[in-house]
């Protein structure tokens, strides 16, 4: 090799100072470096989780129950008895929900305790519009004077009785076969 090309290589050399350590020394220096950097990111990742946790549940908390639907004699008179049965249901559970947020935040229940007046509860607003369409007066129906005399009248057990027997049965039609055997309406006043 010439002198010219080894007085480069040793220049190339000599540039580097001696006070930086190789990479590979930077592993054992401190041993614990690695240990306590993860540490850390554990610490991280779980102070984040908590403050998302904490934001999703407040926000649960606050949101507030959602509306809750109430059905009208057009929405309901072309269900079958099996979806008629399940409007009513989600309307029970919606108050029933509803109840239990207002709870959560005042630590009391409602006088009522929450439950929905008869008059927003699928079956009756079915059965007073069909009533009302086939003039039943309510005092051909009603016998007991309860919260929802209509829900404990004969003319809804009966109803009951033909939807659970039909459940893809029209429930308008399981009013009309009620009515027929109840004597409520005869062949030729159906509307």
């Amino acid at each position: 090799m010439s002198n010219q090309r080894k007085k480069n290589v040793v220049v190339g050399l000599s540039s580097k100072t001696p006070s930086q350590p190789p990479s590979s020394s930077l592993r054992f220096d401190n041993p614990l470096a690695h240990i306590q950097v993860g540490i850390m990111k554990v610490y991280v990742a779980v102070a984040l989780m908590l403050c998302v946790s904490v934001a999703a549940l407040a926000a649960f908390v606050w949101s507030g129950p959602a509306p809750i639907r109430h059905y009208t004699f057009d929405d309901l008179s072309e269900l079958t008895c099996e979806e008629l049965s399940e409007r009513h249901t989600e309307v029970i559970d919606a108050y029933h929900d509803a109840e239990i947020v207002h709870y959560g935040r005042t630590a009391a229940f409602h006088a009522d305790l929450g439950l929905p007046s008869e008059d927003v509860l699928p079956f009756a607003v079915l059965m007073m519009g069909f009533m009302r369409d086939n003039n039943i007066s309510e005092s051909k129906v009603v016998t007991q004077s309860t919260p929802w005399p209509l829900l404990y009248s004969d003319f809804y057990y009966e109803i009951s009785g033909t939807c659970a027997a039909n459940p893809p049965m029209r429930a308008v039609e399981a009013m009309r076969e009620s009515a027929l055997k109840l004597g409520l309406i005869g062949r030729g006043e159906m509307d």
